[in-house]
């Protein structure tokens, strides 16, 4: 019997609940015979229980019959009874109380049945409850309100004990999911430490035992204990694992590519997902390679012949990424040749100022920028070179982007003063200009949108959205544009829609008429309205009858007679 089947559930009765496992009882001859024995031993009292029982529940009913009054009925007085029989020590328990607490159990019953998968301890605790329910439901059926209640809490208590084992359930089910992966995964180092994979086996199946028997609490500890063991066992696969590292670290610095690669593979059996070892293992595929190119680059380097030495110790970087020498020697002769680089650039540029080839200098100077960030006076003198070579260019920039604002050509200003802007990225004119040309192109596209917005509409005939759109329009427009014939048209086109057009409406009064967006009618046999033209929805409603739906287009030059909206079709 588990802990948690002593548990007592808040708001409920204390209950026990037995997990029978006719595999634990003693099968031997000599336990047979024991049971036999006691057998024959109790079945002369259990006779007497049965007779006993049999004669007490008799008179029980006797009792019953004779002092309880009918539900709904009369007592010996003539008087309507209170199922308490007329006896002040029995407490009053109504119907409507009875009936109350069925349904709210019901709801929980159904709940927990949703919730409640095949296991045994749980199904066995469901039907329980659910025979309890039923015996209370019968009593109820049958007017005894107070023996419905003493059952009716019975099921109370079972309810919430079932929530108890439901969440305890999970808990175990959630630690035997987790054993079961580590144990998975703790297969490869099983060879070396067989002792702890065994335990850790071991006692997860006793887990796994207790947890089909509904044992969870001892479930839980056993898996826990599992866990340990598998800790265990990680950190002795772990020493070895630093061990077998070391020993391939040794293989690769003295070039022994086979004993590398074996030793890294031992690594990976044991844990394929170590990333250290996959690199090692990767490095040990090419050492052969590396060690000749590091001597080559070795011997370049006291030759003085540092361009083709880097190339060698890069080549052996690109083969072995992690090699200490390839580094340090990729590293070094960079220095040397990044030197070398520096007094070049620092020549060239000094010539280029004493003859005014500012083009020369300021290439030199972007070079030296570039490729030296860290060296301030390059980026001033790049500076002083741009703006004394770059005046000229900067003052054509602007002339050729004013020369297009006077022809109302936007975008090509703004082309030129993004030039400026590359050259000098302070300069105010440019700022401005940008800003200025950016305002106009930004009324332009608004101002073309909105008309083809208004053309769209127009055409659809939704002129008062054409209206709006159109006077959108008008606001954006630059005040040099002038209006095409096209755009005159729909000007007028848009002023005569504008004036309201009186519609007619006939229905019967029995139906509810209204136009959609626009307005509730109600009910009526004939209405006058004064509508702005456009396309309206006109919808009839009426109580068991289909909706009629109406497309009215309202023009100014159209007429028509009335609009007729009766609901004639029934459902």
């Amino acid at each position: 019997m588990n802990n948690q089947d002593n548990q007592k559930p808040e708001g409920g009765k204390k209950r026990r609940i037995i997990h029978w496992n006719p595999d634990e009882e003693d099968s031997s001859p000599a336990g047979v015979e024991r049971k036999n024995r006691g057998l024959m031993f109790f079945v002369p009292i259990i006779a007497g229980l049965v007779v006993f029982s049999g004669l007490a529940y008799v008179g029980l009913k006797f009792y019953s019959k004779g002092h309880e009054g009918a539900p709904g009925g009369a007592g010996e007085n003539g008087q309507a009874g209170d199922n308490t029989g007329g006896r002040g020590e029995l407490a009053f328990v109504s119907p409507q109380k009875v009936q109350r607490e069925l349904d709210k159990l019901r709801q929980e019953i159904s709940a927990i049945r949703k919730v409640t998968d095949d296991h045994p301890v749980l199904i066995k605790n469901l039907v329980m409850m659910e025979t309890a329910f039923d015996e209370g439901s019968k009593s109820y059926t049958s007017g005894n309100y107070r023996q419905a209640m003493t059952f009716l809490e019975e099921v109370g208590g079972l309810i919430d004990e079932q929530k108890s084992l439901i969440n305890l359930q999970s808990e175990t089910k959630a630690i035997h999911d987790e054993f079961l992966n580590l144990i998975e995964a703790s297969e490869t180092g099983r060879s070396l430490a067989p002792f702890e994979f065994e335990k850790a086996s071991a006692i997860g199946n006793e887990g796994e035992i207790h947890l089909s028997k509904g044992a969870f609490t001892e479930a839980i500890l056993s898996f826990e204990t599992a866990l340990e063991a598998i800790g265990e066992m990680d950190g002795i696969v772990n020493t070895h694992l630093v061990d077998l590292e070391l020993n391939g670290k040794k293989a690769l610095q003295k070039g022994d590519k086979e004993a590398a690669q074996e030793i890294f593979r031992k690594v990976l059996e044991l844990q394929p997902d170590n990333e250290l070892a996959q690199r090692n293992l990767k490095r040990a595929a090419t050492i052969d390679r590396v060690l000749p190119l590091l001597r080559e680059a070795a011997e370049l380097e006291k030759s003085k012949d540092y361009e083709k030495s880097l190339v060698s110790y890069e080549r052996a970087f690109e083969l072995d990424a992690l090699s200490a020498k390839a580094q340090q020697g990729k590293s070094r002769l960079g220095k040397v040749i990044r030197d070398n680089r520096l007094e070049y650039l620092r020549t060239t540029s000094k010539k280029a100022e004493e003859e005014l080839d500012w083009d020369t200098a300021i290439e030199t100077y972007e070079a030296a920028v570039e490729e030296f960030p860290d060296l301030p006076n390059f980026a001033e003198a790049l500076e002083v070179a741009r703006e004394k070579g770059h005046q000229a260019k900067i003052a054509a920039a602007l002339d050729e982007a004013y020369t297009y604002e006077e022809e109302y050509e936007w975008a090509q200003a703004r082309t030129s003063f993004l030039r400026v802007l590359d050259l000098d990225n302070q300069k105010e004119e440019a700022i401005e200009g940008l800003r200025r040309d950016g305002e106009i192109l930004r009324s332009l596209l608004r101002y073309e949108k909105f008309l083809n917005d208004a053309s769209d509409y127009a055409a659809k005939g939704e002129f008062q959205q054409s209206i709006r759109s159109f006077n959108e329009a008008m606001m954006a427009k630059p005040s040099y544009i002038t209006l095409s014939p096209e755009i005159q048209d729909l000007k007028t086109t848009l002023r005569d829609q504008s004036q309201p057009v009186g519609v007619s409406f006939v229905s019967d009064g029995k139906t509810w008429v209204s136009i959609s967006g626009f307005q509730m009618m109600g009910k009526f046999e004939q209405h006058k309205l004064r509508i702005l033209p456009g396309n309206y929805q006109v919808r009839g409603r009426r109580k068991g009858y289909r909706d009629v739906l109406l497309e009215v287009r309202v023009r100014r030059d159209s007429s028509f007679g009335p609009i007729q909206v009766i609901c004639t079709q029934r459902i």
